[in-house]
């Protein structure tokens, strides 16, 4: 696992209101995915479209206090998937819930847009019922009211297939900071910020820590280019975006 139980009790608001349920199934309600099926990740981890069916009368009895009630009034009708996951234990699909988080990351990556996982539960939306929705990643920006991005099967099928080897890499924190780099950075509006951001992802990910400006530009063009010409070229470009 990525993180312990005792990691999860202490970055969760409250992970006792989500154990209060037998049902060992726990959810992430998501913003900004959109598919056309059902798709499982594997045995205990699916995806699928979803909607939150609520009124905003009806919203009050689904939060647990005023601050998610008015979260839930301003962005339930933006929620597009659920994340289900499930063990036969309740503090165990908890703490899959927790790491699963992990795949919105990888998937924010691979389709290059910006996900928001805000709400959590232990029910599946589909049940149309009045069940418990708590606030529990919150961030917003103005990205969270753009349009969707629709992932395809293939694309799904894709990001299965990558997700083992990806949380592998997470157990290195230079690989963790730059994935999550690369998942955020869409949401700042400052161009020289996002750079430097992105920059210092690449960084991570490379294990520089000194003669950034030559080894970087050194590594990237013999990455991407074959012949010693488009090297050079390479070399050059990147030196002078760090310059």
């Amino acid at each position: 696992m990525l993180l312990s139980w005792q990691a999860i009790q202490t970055l969760t608001y409250n992970p006792s209101q989500m154990s209060s349920i037998p049902s060992a199934k726990k959810y992430f309600y998501g913003i900004g995915l959109t598919l056309e099926n059902e798709f499982k990740f594997s045995d205990y981890l699916t995806i699928r479209p979803a909607k939150i069916n609520s009124a905003i009368e009806g919203l009050e009895k689904r939060a647990t206090n005023q601050i998610d009630y008015g979260l839930l009034c301003a962005l339930a009708d933006k929620v597009t998937f659920e994340l289900e996951v499930s063990d036969a234990n309740e503090i165990e699909a908890a703490k899959k819930l927790w790491n699963a988080q992990w795949l919105i990351v990888l998937l924010s990556i691979y389709g290059g847009t910006n996900l928001y996982w805000p709400f959590q539960g232990n029910s599946s939306l589909s049940n149309n019922s009045d069940s418990k929705i708590f606030l529990s990643n919150f961030f917003i920006s103005n990205k969270t009211f753009q349009s969707y991005r629709l992932y395809s099967q293939t694309e799904l099928l894709k990001c299965s297939e990558l997700y083992n080897n990806f949380s592998d890499l997470l157990d290195d924190h230079r690989f963790s900071y730059a994935a999550s780099v690369a998942s955020t950075n869409f949401n700042e509006p400052k161009t020289s910020i996002r750079i430097a951001a992105i920059w210092s992802g690449i960084e991570a990910l490379l294990g520089f820590d000194q003669e950034l400006k030559f080894r970087i530009s050194l590594a990237i063009c013999h990455l991407l280019e074959n012949n010693p010409k488009d090297k050079e070229a390479r070399f050059k470009i990147v030196k002078n975006l760090y310059d």
